[in-house]
């Protein structure tokens, strides 16, 4: 029942795609700017409601102020509906003129069409204010697809009980994979314990390691495979190693980032890779484990490459008023305003000058776990990157990788064949790009 679900959801998927192609041939013979009196534009956010009411709703009636007679209808989506709907309402002609997705997603209507390309509304100055990295995660083939919004980096937690009873320096977090290794070795000799519960589950993310190691993924041209090397193997080989030796848990190529948290919060991991907000969920969850974290920087590989999490504002093609959006846009996402953002949840802004702000810079007299994480977090966005490559049909090439890696982990092929096996198909796939 389930593949069969899954089938028509994939055949429902390409055939709004279709439509989003369809309904571009139309688009360009729409007004790009607001006409009379008719001044509104539709906002989509996702997950924002009722939590941040305050802050979007005062944000928007400031814009309004500045730009006498605009409308603006503000609609938050659920984050399992967005996606879909955004694909109806782009494939039916009535899209909304700004709407908050990911990268992943973002990219995928790129690849149609179904996107406007912002260099030709947003100036060189304005681009220069946001995080170079940061700002390319959303371009694709030199045309860039959405104003970067909130951030988040993931740092390093982890047990110091754990640590003291192995013997090891309760202050110094392992900060390499390799560390990770040592240390690992140790805590299960000393405790029993696993060291950490990598989340294979989550798509991309034995790619993602693989980016930290150094290792690259595509060519420069990103029209062939590049992971196909000695280093490659041994890397992946590495991981099967950790698994054989009960240093990390063997079901983790089954495990997502929810049952990771579970399994650290229940004292069976010595470490865990999460963004800072997780802290308070810890200090609610388990009081007595919060008392014993430490926390570092984000665990890497020998690039020492840090990982970014990205929300986007996105314009789509067919939206009526693309330089009104693009304004409102850049409006949300400007500095002062993701500042405000940032001091009610726990996000980073990607305007360099809102990130090198007091608050992100300097700790409080006596500061607190949270208030540590958030430094650390903040300090890591000037060498963070999207770790992923922003290519066509990437879910499609990382959805490949993943299978023969699984096959690699479960021992029914090895390391090398499973690297051979995903070139042939990442080659054929890019090759016809």
């Amino acid at each position: 029942m389930k593949k069969n679900n899954s089938n028509k959801f994939s055949r429902f998927f390409l055939a709004l795609l279709l439509g989003v192609s369809i309904s571009l041939s139309t688009a360009c013979d729409q007004s790009s700017e607001p006409t009379g009196n008719d001044h509104k534009l539709e906002l989509w956010t996702m997950q924002l409601k009722p939590t941040f009411n305050d802050y979007m709703n005062k944000l928007l009636e400031n814009y309004k102020k500045d730009h006498p007679g605009l409308q603006i209808e503000w609609v938050d989506l659920p984050a399992k509906e967005i996606e879909q709907k955004t694909l109806t309402a782009i494939a039916g002609g009535k899209s909304p003129d700004v709407i908050n997705l990911n990268p992943n997603f973002t990219a995928k209507l790129a690849e149609v069409g179904a996107l406007t390309d912002l260099e030709t509304l947003v100036s060189k100055e304005t681009k220069e204010k946001y995080f170079e990295n940061i700002w390319k995660s959303a371009t694709i083939g030199g045309k860039t697809y959405g104003f970067p919004w909130y951030l988040s980096t993931a740092i390093t937690i982890y047990n110091k009980d754990l640590f003291q009873k192995a013997g090891l320096d309760p202050e110094k977090p392992p900060k390499t994979f390799a560390e990770l290794a040592e240390v690992g070795k140790t805590i299960k000799e000393k405790t029993g314990k696993y060291v950490f519960s990598p989340n294979f589950a989550d798509s991309g993310k034995i790619l993602e390691y693989l980016v930290q190691e150094g290792i690259p993924l595509l060519s420069d041209d990103q029209r062939k495979a590049a992971f196909n090397t000695p280093a490659a193997e041994k890397f992946i080989q590495f991981w099967l190693d950790l698994t054989k030796n009960k240093i990390i848990p063997q079901d983790s190529i089954t495990q997502g980032h929810r049952e990771v948290i579970d399994r650290f919060q229940a004292g069976e991991t010595a470490v865990l890779v999460s963004g800072p907000q997780f802290l308070k969920i810890v200090a609610e969850n388990a009081p007595q484990l919060y008392k014993n974290i430490g926390i570092g920087t984000q665990l890497s590989g020998n690039s020492e490459k840090i990982g970014v999490g990205v929300m986007n504002l996105v314009l789509p093609q067919s939206g009526k008023h693309r330089e009104e959006a693009a304004k409102l846009a850049e409006y949300i996402t400007n500095g002062s305003n993701q500042l405000d953002f940032a001091k009610i949840v726990t996000i980073l802004p990607s305007v360099k000058e809102a990130a090198q702000d007091n608050y992100f810079t300097n700790l409080p007299t006596k500061p607190e776990l949270n208030d540590s994480a958030r430094k650390i977090s903040a300090e890591q966005l000037k060498n963070a990157t999207v770790l992923l490559p922003s290519v066509k049909k990437w879910s499609e090439l990382s959805k490949i990788f993943d299978q023969y890696f699984q096959q690699a982990y479960l021992g029914q092929i090895t390391p090398k064949e499973a690297l051979e096996k995903a070139e042939s198909e990442w080659n054929t796939i890019l090759g016809n790009q």
